[in-house]
């Protein structure tokens, strides 16, 4: 029988204590006769071998308890029989959902959709992105192998040693004194001590610092098109002076291919625009990484923006708010960067003259736009930040 693949969900992995031993969280979810079926499963991991899987969770949407008893009793059965397999070993079994075409070993009869949602479940864990330390309170990349560093010691080539690309995003600010404070409280009063110095950026230099960074969930090589000196690498020598090699674990083909590193990340952080018309109608626009540069110690962000109701109600008030939110869903601390709510308000002023439309033109004095200008790429000025309040 065949079932349709719902959707996988990406995991997260949590770090123990020792060094050599680490928990993974997965999920995985499918639909059997209109069904949906999900498991969630704990994988512990010591020395590179599965030592424990446990079901967390098991659900089956409109299903009865016993049949949601019978496909968590299948699913442990053939998880145990993944324990003592090494994490390359799991990650290249072969999942599939139509019972005539299954390849996995051990499947018990009656267990092939259980069996199949539990490797796939286990892969993910193993392949989370977002991996965080047990507590919360600061991402670090997959704790995996650095095999590219091993490869290049065998050789006797000389490489870095690996660097967490996302080492610098969660380090704390410090402490910064009351008075150097720069946010104004625009929900608590300017007494309150609370909003300040908890889940907010506090000065406009530390807000600058994160507003554009990235969180690089994947950074691989590629094979590339075409050689470029100092961009791809063809040999293990080479590769090893990348300027990139530094943070990637992966092990370098070396087949004599040309390989470029790839790094993938989004931002950091989300970005609300909201803007209100002449009338007080208000707009709330999504975007981006976008820019924020310093000139003169004022700060300014810039955002390119299609015409829509953003475009034009800019144009009409010149004024702006822009919310600036990074979440972490692992932590329930609320001090200090990393934790679940980071984030502030900033009010932002329309700059005239370095806003440029499409046509290459400052938008100067227009309060609407000429014939034919598709896009405006505004720039505005910061005049207060407020904490998230």
């Amino acid at each position: 029988m065949t079932l349709a693949l719902a959707f996988t969900t990406v995991t997260l992995l949590a770090a123990c204590n020792s060094s050599d031993n680490y928990i993974y969280v997965g999920q995985a979810q499918t639909t059997y006769h209109d069904t949906l079926i999900s498991v969630e499963v704990k994988v512990t991991v010591s020395n590179n071998k599965l030592t424990k899987i446990e079901i967390v969770d098991a659900d089956n949407a409109g299903s009865t308890a016993s049949f949601t008893d019978t496909f968590k009793a299948g699913a442990q059965a053939f998880a145990d029989t993944l324990v003592g397999k090494t994490v390359e070993e799991v990650k290249a079994l072969k999942v599939s959902y139509d019972e005539n075409s299954n390849t996995l070993e051990n499947v018990v009869t009656g267990a092939t959709i259980s069996s199949n949602l539990m490797v796939e479940a286990v892969q993910n864990a193993l392949n989370g992105k977002l991996p965080v330390q047990e507590g919360g309170s600061g991402f670090t990349t997959d704790q995996g192998e650095d095999l590219f560093l091993k490869q290049c010691e065998a050789a006797g080539i000389s490489v870095h040693a690996y660097e967490d690309p996302n080492a610098p995003i969660y380090e704390a600010e410090g402490e910064v004194a009351p008075e150097d404070v720069d946010v104004v409280t625009g929900a608590s009063g300017p007494d309150s001590d609370y909003y300040p110095g908890a889940g907010s950026y506090q000065t406009y230099e530390y807000m600058a610092k994160r507003f554009a960074m990235k969180y690089y969930y994947s950074v691989t090589w590629v094979e590339a098109k075409q050689a470029q000196e100092g961009v791809t690498a063809k040999t293990l020598q080479e590769a090893a002076a990348l300027p990139n090699a530094k943070y990637i674990r992966a092990e370098f083909p070396n087949d004599g291919k040309d390989y470029s590193i790839s790094m993938n990340g989004n931002s950091l952080s989300s970005k609300t625009l909201i803007t209100q018309d002449a009338e007080g109608n208000m707009t709330a626009a999504i975007y981006g990484m976008g820019s924020i540069t310093e000139k003169d110690g004022a700060y300014y962000v810039s955002a390119t923006v299609t015409v829509k109701d953003t475009v034009h109600n800019l144009l009409a008030t010149d004024k702006a708010l822009l919310v600036v939110y990074e979440y972490n869903p692992t932590s329930s601390d609320k001090m200090g960067a990393g934790t679940r709510n980071f984030d502030c308000r900033l009010v932002l002023e329309l700059d005239r003259q370095q806003s440029m439309m499409s046509n290459n033109s400052p938008v100067g004095d227009n309060k609407t736009l000429p014939e034919g200008v598709t896009y405006v790429r505004f720039v505005l000025k910061v005049t207060q930040m407020w904490t998230i309040g």
